[in-house]
């Protein structure tokens, strides 16, 4: 019974100190490399959301010009938009500064003359002081809805979420993604703010995107035919379409979980995909810390049960099936593709590397100790024992009480065997001493020792 509570307080203590382990900023790395891998291994969906990019690519920049444009083709882009009766449209480029004036006023009108639009602001920070990027006033119209384009990559370079609400310089601006959802009409799952008569209560969260797939996983249409006409606007109708860059010559380009080939995706897809995991409800969620700690103690008490049935290869071959085979390649796999949840899988790896070799010191270390009280009992017991060269000499001279044995040995016929066994008896028992003094004169009592004397008392 004691011996089963000591191993449940040290599986429990092992799994916490694993999981504090999991938090650590040198954990994050491999945490994010497997969660790339999952979502990689769980593979691309189809898109549920009516989104499509007009997409201000390279083609379009050949045609109409370098970047920026003026606003007044801005405005015509908008406009064609418009006439096939989208449900919002989402304009992906920060329209802060004035520019021409009469170019101005015409986005102005084209903005006007949109049900629903959403415009871009940016969070900067600039000598030490942080500002919104805010589109400018003329464009701000009762209507419009401002969302934040802010691009927040992991330590690694890659983008894997969005901030649903953005705080900065006195000021809370919602994600570009969820106000192109209210803008159209529908309302993201998730409770991220409530209204409360004038006042708004915001609960800022982060979403894990569940990217649909690798770039043009979403319908790309080229800015230059809307431009020209040559699009219908019917195919825009009761669509959410976001207008943004996608040539790389713009610099708005990110690497995603999906870049498998080194390829970045575009800052406007990655919003895409945003609106797409908030309006099917798909963002990933990640497992609760609670049950990844009983889930690392179980695996720990796992392998403690077998470590004390069986032996080598057999627990390093149960340890590495129960590791990545169950664990990472189907339980993981499995949570992120159908449940959209996130099994962090390198924290059970981790136990693996840990607990197995532990449990291996632990038993040559019972071992070790096991094979010093034998030594110690059997070196007690050696000490006390008659010795061959004692009962030789007694023999010779006739001294002692075993002058009996000495009478029967000189009457017997046999004498001259009984006398030459005695002297071979003799012989090995000064081998015996000399190897028992070589042997105990050692002070390295290793493993090695130990077996040496294991055989010297045998």
């Amino acid at each position: 019974m004691k011996h089963a509570l000591r191993a449940v307080a040290a599986g429990f203590i092992v799994a916490v100190a694993i999981l504090l382990l999991s938090w650590t900023t040198y954990f994050a790395q491999l945490n994010s490399t497997a969660y790339d891998f999952t979502l990689r291994l769980a593979g691309p969906i189809t898109p549920t959301s009516p989104t499509l990019i007009v997409a201000i690519d390279e083609d379009s920049l050949g045609r109409v010009g370098n970047w920026p444009w003026t606003r007044d083709k801005i405005a015509k882009l908008i406009e064609n938009i418009t006439a096939g009766g989208p449900k919002v449209i989402g304009v992906d480029v920060v329209l802060d500064q004035p520019t021409n004036e009469e170019a101005d006023n015409a986005l102005a009108l084209a903005i006007s003359n949109s049900p629903s639009i959403v415009l871009a602001s940016h969070l900067v920070s600039a000598d030490g002081v942080v500002r919104w990027r805010v589109p400018n006033e003329r464009f701000v119209q009762r209507h419009v809805r401002v969302g934040h384009v802010h691009a927040d990559p992991d330590f690694d370079g890659i983008n894997r979420r969005i901030f649903t609400v953005k705080i900065g310089a006195g000021r809370a601006i919602r994600a570009f993604a969820v106000e192109a959802l209210r803008g159209a009409g529908f309302k993201e799952q998730g409770d991220f703010d409530t209204s409360s008569g004038v006042a708004s209560i915001i609960r800022p969260e982060t979403v894990n995107i569940r990217f649909a797939g690798d770039n043009n996983s979403f319908r790309h249409i080229p800015a230059w035919r809307v431009l020209d006409g040559s699009i219908s606007p019917e195919l825009f109708k009761d669509s959410i379409v976001l207008i943004g860059a996608t040539a790389a010559a713009l610099e708005d380009q990110w690497f995603t979980p999906f870049a498998e080939t080194g390829q970045k995706m575009s800052g406007v897809e990655i919003h895409a995909n945003a609106i797409e995991t908030l309006f099917s409800g798909r963002s990933i969620r990640e497992v609760s810390d609670t049950i990844v700690f009983f889930s690392l103690f179980a695996l720990i008490m796992l392998f403690s049960r077998l470590d004390s049935r069986f032996e080598g290869r057999p627990v390093y071959s149960a340890a590495i099936l129960a590791g990545p085979a169950v664990v990472a390649v189907v339980a993981s796999w499995m949570l992120m593709k159908y449940l959209n949840l996130w099994l962090p899988f390198p924290t059970f790896l981790a136990a693996i590397v840990v607990v197995v070799p532990a449990l291996e010191v632990r038993k040559i270390i019972r071992v070790n100790r096991d094979l010093d009280g034998k030594i110690e009992r059997l070196t007690l017991s050696d000490t006390g024992a008659p010795s061959l060269t004692a009962l030789s000499d007694s023999v010779d001279t006739g001294a002692g009480p075993r002058e009996r044995i000495l009478k029967d040995i000189q009457d017997s016929p046999q004498r001259e065997g009984w006398l030459a066994a005695l002297g071979d008896f003799a012989k090995e028992s000064l081998v015996r001493s000399e190897r028992r003094k070589k042997l105990f004169e050692n002070r390295r009592h290793n493993s090695r020792w130990k077996l040496e004397a294991l055989d010297f008392f045998n």
